[in-house]
């Protein structure tokens, strides 16, 4: 995942997408979205505490592009424009 992440490869959002293709229940993709960015959110708040705000921003940026992703399908956008 590493790898593919630094090929800007978001391998999260690849996964929740063909849940959300083979799924005929829609809040299937959009329960897993909220727990991934709950996850991010937590790491944020444990890098505020450390007195980290570069990795705690980075961390709260992703848990919104999770959880905006599901509305925006920030997959397909970020293909077409070929970059975050």
């Amino acid at each position: 995942m590493k790898k593919a992440g630094e090929e800007g490869i978001n391998v999260e959002d690849i996964i929740i997408n063909a849940i959300r293709n083979k799924s005929e229940d829609p809040s299937i993709s959009i329960k897993l979205r909220v727990k991934i960015a709950e996850r991010y959110i937590n790491e944020a708040k444990k890098y505020l505490e450390n007195g980290d705000i570069i990795q705690a921003s980075d961390k709260a940026y992703k848990s919104a592009e999770k959880a905006l992703g599901e509305k925006l399908n920030t997959n397909q956008l970020a293909t077409k424009e070929g970059k975050w």
